[in-house]
């Protein structure tokens, strides 16, 4: 914003403003929006933005100029831009039977050949450090 680049707070952010950004990259949508801790440099430019979903540029949203105080360091807008396809989840959030979506629906993944190094890179994708356990049934579990 007017020539510098700087973070935007996440003071009134929702979800259609990550959805703005994202297709502003050529990208489908958001698949998340968060707050996040990014830097301890706090060189914020914007807060308060509200798009309706239409705009080709974000300040085409309305905004706020960032006023000093209004954020700190763990207020960082994060957003993960692409479609949904190949995504995964958990059906208990932190555990449980793991899906994948895939042509256009969310599926269960066959525990064939399944390792505890799988379920390693599928909690890193979720976020998480690596699972407790990885055990397979009818189909693949990850707590």
């Amino acid at each position: 914003y007017d020539g510098e680049w700087g973070y935007v707070c996440d003071d009134g952010w929702q979800e259609v403003n990550g959805d703005v950004v994202c297709s502003i990259l050529g990208y489908d949508g958001a698949i998340s929006s968060s707050t996040r801790q990014y830097s301890s440099d706090v060189n914020y430019r914007l807060n308060f933005i509200n798009c309706n979903g239409n705009e080709t540029d974000l300040l085409d949203c309305s905004y706020g100029l960032y006023t000093t105080g209004y954020c700190s360091v763990n207020e960082h807008v994060y957003i993960r831009c692409g479609s949904e396809e190949g995504l995964v989840r958990l059906t208990d959030e932190s555990s449980g039977l793991l899906e994948v979506f895939y042509n256009g629906e969310w599926g269960y993944i066959c525990d064939d050949g399944w390792t505890q190094v799988n379920g390693d890179v599928v909690c890193s994708i979720l976020g998480y450090d690596g699972p407790s356990s990885s055990s397979t049934s009818a189909s693949t579990q990850v707590t």
